[in-house]
């Protein structure tokens, strides 16, 4: 029998021994925490785990002007000490005395300029919110917001790291220096993202800003100013160049519309009319030359869809079936399941973050898959809308803003076991969240492992495939699946389905929300239903409803018969004998 291999985890400090540990929990445990609770414990291995990350992200690059700034400074030796532990690296046997200095300096607050690490990371990470915005369209928005390899433009960066996309369109984008960037702390763009977050509340304001930048960029590296307006040209040809790198016409359309909105904040919102006048008067029109290329842009958006549709339509492949679309849930099925058998309310006990991660991805996939929910059901579900859901027919029926949906009595356990104990745990873990972060997330009834409100359902739906190692189903591949399915059922059937679909709150208040909780039960064992009667028809054929003895699955809903004794000429009336 070979080896077991060990696994390859990063060694953790122990800030109390000051030694490295390979099992971090098992030596406080044992040791230096022994007495201590198992919150405490928790505590100190997620600060522990967030440090080496830190180190790992930001504290291997040293950049130039940081080495000549501890050179020159009246206690050089003194100086390295305070960085290199800023960094969360251990410098040992420091002299007593040595030590005291420090002390009594207190922190520094000359700050080293960031490393171009840090400011990758800070990029990638705003903009792949950014992608999540877009819910089942993060393919589109992606090709905008990969991280940036080469140098931005911004002051600070130090070195280039290669990098090298699969996806050619973002390696286009590389190669042709489109994702160069000027520094967002200009004046021009730093007042203009402060307005989006302040103002507007825009939580990805950065994406906004960035997708401005790179234009400004290209028009003029040297300097970001508002001349660009002058040359309409330059726009015209950089729209072009987007789309030679094949860069999705619903994409060129994001940087046009941010670019937009830049300009109406500057003739709106700032002193330029004042200013400037003439240069005032250019802006406004260079917003109309936006909007129409808007308008063209907007054209090829829906031929791309379009042609999506007919090739999904026309595809040689096998269309998927509405069972397997829930493969996933049933792939996962056993270890979610042993993750809340370990959860029970004398003993709840501490799970491991990635015990965590697979609750939170699961019940989304619950939601999205099998209840066919929007991913912003997700995001915005409350906890006070949890704990306003109502009982019926053996189900709860849940409302999300202009969103219901009904669970049933096993799938409500889940949820209920997932905010007693899994939910808490999560809230516990403090990875450098702001206060309106952390006010966010205890509103919020699903939260990330970071204890943040869920910023990208999708792509926790996706990393769940992935682990599971099954071929990706999102949401809205779900609903056109059980969509195209539903042309075999009744027309009373297709119209309880196609209203559970749409979410408006016209809808919400007159269906669901007052008497009719009982309708949404229904559409819930209607879909549960297409997807039994698909998983054991044969491969290729089309979903019927109907059972051998040729009654419907839901039968309960009566449809009215017309029976024609003749079939009527002109001048005799029809008589419908209408039988329920």
């Amino acid at each position: 029998m070979a080896p077991r291999k060990a696994a390859k985890r990063p060694c953790l400090l122990c800030p109390l021994c000051r030694k490295t540990q390979e099992s971090l929990p098992a030596h406080l445990h044992s040791s230096c925490m022994r007495a201590s609770t198992e919150a405490d414990i928790a505590a100190v291995v997620v600060q522990a785990e967030s440090d080496v990350w830190d180190l790992m992200k930001n504290g291997r690059a040293f950049p130039y002007g940081v080495i000549t700034q501890i050179m020159a400074d009246e206690n050089p030796l003194q100086r390295l000490i305070v960085e290199l532990e800023r960094r969360h690296m251990l410098v040992l046997d420091v002299p007593p005395a040595l030590r005291h200095d420090i002390a009594e300096a207190g922190p520094s607050t000359r700050q080293p300029p960031e490393t171009a690490a840090g400011h990758q990371g800070e990029s990638s990470g705003e903009e792949g919110e950014s992608s999540g915005e877009e819910g089942e369209s993060s393919g589109d928005q992606g090709e905008s917001s990969g991280e940036e390899g080469e140098s931005s433009g911004e002051e600070g960066e130090v070195f280039q790291r290669e990098v090298k996309y699969a996806n050619p369109t973002k390696q286009n984008m590389l190669e042709k220096g489109l994702y160069k960037k000027h520094d967002l702390n200009h004046p021009l763009l730093r007042n203009y993202g402060k307005h989006l977050r302040k103002d507007l509340l825009n939580k990805h304001f950065k994406q906004e800003v960035t997708n401005v930048s790179r234009y400004l960029y290209y028009i003029n590296p040297e300097e970001p100013s508002l001349q660009f307006v002058k040359d309409r040209e330059k726009l015209r040809q950089y729209i072009r160049v987007l789309s030679g790198v094949k860069l999705k016409n619903k994409t060129q359309r994001n940087y046009l519309t941010s670019l937009k909105k830049f300009l109406i904040f500057q003739t709106t919102l700032t002193n330029l009319w004042q200013d400037d006048e003439a240069l005032h008067a250019q802006c406004k029109d260079f917003i109309q030359f936006i909007a129409s290329l808007q308008k063209a842009t907007s054209k090829l958006v829906d031929k791309e869809i379009t042609q999506k549709r007919h090739d999904l339509l026309t595809s040689s492949q096998r269309q998927l079936r509405p069972h397997e679309c829930w493969a996933v849930l049933g792939a996962a099925q056993k270890d979610f399941l042993a993750v809340l058998d370990a959860l029970s309310d004398r003993c709840p006990g501490t799970l491991e973050p990635g015990q965590c991660v697979l609750v939170v991805q699961y019940l989304q996939a619950v939601i999205m898959l099998k209840h066919l929910q929007l991913p912003r059901v997700v995001e915005r579900m409350t906890v006070t809308e949890w704990l306003s859901k109502r009982g019926c027919d053996g189900h709860y029926v849940i409302g999300v803003q202009d969103h219901v949906f009904a669970l049933s009595e096993e799938e409500e356990r889940w949820f209920d076991l997932y905010y007693r104990w899994v939910r808490p745990q999560l809230l516990r873990f403090n990875k450098k969240r702001t206060k309106k972060e952390k006010v966010d997330a205890e509103h919020r009834f699903l939260v990330s492992s970071a204890g943040k409100a869920i910023g990208n359902p999708s792509n926790d739906l996706f990393q769940l495939h992935l682990k599971y190692k099954l071929p990706t189903v999102n949401c809205q591949t779900a609903r056109r699946v059980f969509e195209t399915a539903a042309k075999s059922l009744t027309d009373t059937q297709r119209s309880l389905l196609t209203n559970y679909l749409t979410s408006s709150k016209e809808t919400a208040k007159k269906r669901y929300r007052e008497t009719r909780c009982d309708i949404i039960v229904k559409t819930s064992q209607l879909l549960r239903s297409m997807s039994e009667v698909s998983s054991t028809e044969p491969s290729g054929e089309g979903v019927r409803h109907e059972s051998s003895e040729g009654v419907s699955h839901h039968a309960g809903i009566k449809q009215p018969v017309i029976i024609l004794q003749r079939l009527p000429s002109d001048h005799d009336t029809v008589k419908l004998l209408l039988s329920q």
